[in-house]
């Protein structure tokens, strides 16, 4: 999942870079660069996300198997 996203993000950065490249103006660019910015948070977010369910979910089946 992990290379999912790193390459999701990888895609937008790309996209959004030869976008700015097209339309020479600031605003766009700067806008651009926020997209960038956010794209790169929300997979750092999600990541954080998938990470903690898997370490809970590895955590509680050492538990229940510990049990036995």
């Amino acid at each position: 999942m992990k290379t999912v996203l790193i390459i999701r993000a990888l895609l937008v950065a790309i996209a959004s870079f030869i976008l700015s490249l097209y339309i020479n103006n600031p605003t766009i660019t700067a806008l651009t660069l926020g997209i960038i910015c956010l794209g790169f948070l929300a997979n750092l977010i999600t990541y954080r996300l998938i990470t903690k369910r898997d370490d809970e979910e590895e955590a509680s089946y050492h538990s229940a198997h510990s049990l036995q």
